[in-house]
């Protein structure tokens, strides 16, 4: 079963971006070590991806997992809650031009309530599935 777990999150399909890559997720799981359901949750010190992105947080073996923050080269922020590698559950995307999202998230996606303030003053406030 955790080397399922493990052989999903390594080959899923999921919407790239230049943000949430699945480069930066595969990069921190190990082919070698498999994912252990009963690891502990623990915070280490800011991890710095390939591409330049820092994280700060929590961690569940290789997975970002819990509440953290992940800073990338160009100024965006995602700061809230992860699972399994993707922000998942309450959090705060902070865009490189100054729109923010704050809502809901589930595999890297605004899904759920949210709330997005565009820098010109124009809000949207509903429901959000797949970013849309």
């Amino acid at each position: 079963m955790a080397r399922k777990h493990t052989a999903f999150i390594m080959n899923s399909r999921r919407a790239d971006s230049r943000y949430f890559t699945i480069d930066e997720s595969r990069e921190t799981v190990s082919k070698d070590r498999a994912y252990d359901p009963n690891a502990k949750r623990e915070k280490r010190v800011t991890y710095t991806f390939k591409t330049g992105a820092t994280y700060d947080g929590e961690w569940v073996g290789g997975f970002r997992d819990g509440y953290g923050e992940q800073k990338w080269p160009d100024g965006a922020l995602y700061d809230g809650y992860w699972k399994d590698n993707r922000a998942h559950g309450k959090g705060k995307f902070v865009h490189i031009d100054g729109d923010i999202y704050d809502g809901d998230w589930v595999n890297d996606k605004a899904n759920g309530y949210g709330v997005y303030h565009h820098i010109n003053g124009a809000m949207y406030e509903g429901n959000w599935r797949d970013d849309l």
